[in-house]
């Protein structure tokens, strides 16, 4: 990682680098909220399960496990477990420059807490 063309560093990274997540790679991601009446607490699991390259896109089918805890003013607690398996494409069409590619991956996967490959 770096900026091209420098004594410093090696490459900007591209759609192609950036978008090359592995089967078995792990992104977690964490959300504390507190609104007047509750504390909320969401942390989201997201497992690669299977990768598919082409010309110009990442194919990907992700596992992503979810948990809520909901903490009430008055005493109580509810946590809710959820799961899902869907798929996940990234275009490079649509990551036209880096400045981009950086921003679309901190939105889309929330503060990557761990990258866990198998």
């Amino acid at each position: 990682m770096g900026i091209q063309n420098t004594e410093f560093g090696e490459s900007v990274p591209d759609f192609w680098d950036i978008f090359d997540f592995e089967v078995g790679d792990v992104f977690q991601k964490y959300y504390y909220y507190c609104p007047f009446w509750m504390t909320c607490k969401q942390s989201i699991k997201t497992e690669v399960l299977s990768k598919e390259v082409f010309s110009d896109h990442y194919s990907y089918e992700m596992k992503i496990l979810c948990r809520i805890i909901e903490e009430f003013s008055g005493g109580n607690t509810i946590t809710t477990y959820s799961s899902n398996i869907t798929n996940q494409t990234f275009y490079k069409q649509d990551y036209p420059d880096v400045i981009n590619f950086q921003m679309t991956v901190y939105f889309y996967h929330g503060i990557i807490v761990k990258l866990i490959p198998e």
